[in-house]
């Protein structure tokens, strides 16, 4: 039922499919060989040990576990002092077997399901990590997020968060959708769902609770700015298009083309509106990366290949000695005429590539500061269908630059005003197209 089975994939957020391989650490003395339990958790612990950019040590990952059971006993009401403190010896396999005891017993007293505990302490390892970005999927929770992920179409109310100062966020509203049609705005700030608090909630714990099937309602308590009382909204779910690629050739003679997110079909999508606007015959262009949040790390590779003729477009570190540098590849169409890239708050993780390595190049980028995510997670699968996101490298940028943390600085500071990105009043694209009306006779890009 459980099993060895993993499937990793790249995000930068959020997959570049690669099946490797699981090296399970054998079992302590004692426990069933065959146990599926003991499987699970243990391959849970050798990909945390072992990939996890935060480097645990064994004991920082058994005293999570320690911490999960527990939680799963509060979380039935039960005392969760009834589970012995673990005497740790220092040594690993002893440690574990140590650990292994502790779920058997909680197993024994608890009235989840035995897996169900054991999910709690492959939860409580990955909060060890005390990363973000590193996050525990129940089979439910992981279904949902491959139901979701890196999809066009999708059941929601059309809003993307992010956590400011321990607040959800909304950063992004999509358009034609239940939050847009709304009025709700960027910035946001999500007090309740359903009437719950979200003091204290992970953004995955608040996404979860906005999820929900087409036709459902869901009502957000909301902190906006400039109103004193908070705003109650009620909205209902609905199947949602994004379009991850518009394109137009704008009044001025300069191509517009906006990347929503980066899913497996992003860079043919791109490659598509780039030859219609060349074809058009394009002055210029301006890449609009507002609001992407990210997604595949190959995507965000290929994409900018299309905009560069050769040279670096990122490296990953893996925190243990090892790096992958990801050059340029062979893409048509190549565009390498005036161009501009748009960025805000909203553009993280791959976007972020593509904006760095395109201003490593000295290409300018126009807006305000990125998120400024330079990690990359890997997702890995159980056969029970749960699953895990872990931090498995950082990225530098072609010049070596790390953005973890403070993000990419425009060339040119210039705010989003409120208005819908891509009319006639976006200040930040209204800027980038005059910046490329005076680059319009300047000779060709070339890599540096």
């Amino acid at each position: 039922m459980l099993g060895g089975r993993r499937v990793r994939n790249q995000l930068i957020s959020i997959l570049a499919a690669v099946v490797l391989t699981i090296g399970l650490i054998a079992p302590p003395a004692g426990a069933q060989q065959t146990d599926p339990s003991v499987i699970l958790f243990l391959e849970a612990y050798r990909v945390l040990r072992d990939e996890a950019l935060a480097q645990p040590t064994p004991e920082t990952l058994v005293r999570g576990a320690e911490a999960g059971l527990r939680t799963v006993l509060r979380d039935e009401g039960q005392n969760p002092a009834q589970l012995p403190a673990l005497q740790l010896t220092g040594d690993e396999r002893t440690d574990l077997a140590l650990i292994l005891n502790h779920i058997e017993q909680v197993q024994a007293i608890a009235r989840a399901r035995p897996v169900s505990v054991i999910h709690g302490a492959v939860a409580g390892m990955v909060a060890a990590l005390r990363d973000q970005n590193s996050v525990f999927y129940t089979p439910d929770a992981f279904a949902q997020f491959n139901r979701t992920f890196g999809r066009e179409e999708f059941v929601g109310i059309g809003i993307v968060l992010e956590d400011r100062g321990g607040h959800p966020t909304i950063t992004n509203v999509l358009e034609n959708s239940p939050a847009s049609e709304s009025g709700l705005r960027a910035g946001d700030i999500i007090l309740t769902v359903d009437g719950t608090s979200t003091t204290g909630m992970s953004l995955d714990q608040v996404s979860q609770m906005i999820r929900g099937a087409e036709g459902t309602t869901v009502t957000l308590g909301l902190q906006r700015q400039g109103q004193a009382e908070p705003v109650t909204v009620t909205l209902t779910r609905r199947r949602i298009t994004q379009r991850v690629v518009t394109t137009r050739l704008l009044p001025s003679g300069i191509g517009y083309l906006r990347l929503t997110q980066f899913s497996p079909r992003s860079d043919e999508l791109v490659a598509q509106g780039l030859q219609a606007l060349i074809e058009q015959g394009a002055k210029g262009l301006v890449l609009d990366l507002r609001g992407n949040l990210g997604g595949l790390l190959d995507a965000s590779v290929n994409i900018a290949s299309h905009f560069l003729e050769r040279g670096v477009v990122v490296t990953l570190e893996s925190g243990r000695g090892a790096s992958t540098t990801y050059v340029v590849r062979p893409r048509t169409p190549k565009f390498t005429g005036p161009l501009v890239v748009l960025v805000d708050r909203g553009s993280a993780s791959a976007s972020e590539v593509v904006a760095g390595a395109l201003q490593d190049a000295g290409i300018k980028l126009v807006g305000t500061r990125t998120y400024g995510k330079a990690t990359v997670q890997a997702i890995y699968s159980f056969r029970d269908g749960s699953g895990m996101r872990v931090t498995i490298s950082r990225y530098l940028t072609p010049a070596g630059r790390d953005i973890d943390g403070r993000g990419l600085t425009p060339d040119v500071e210039v705010s989003t005003t409120g208005v819908p990105l891509g009319s006639p009043d976006d200040a930040p694209l209204n800027r980038a197209v005059s910046l490329l009306q005076q680059a319009a006779l300047a000779p060709a890009r070339t890599a540096p």
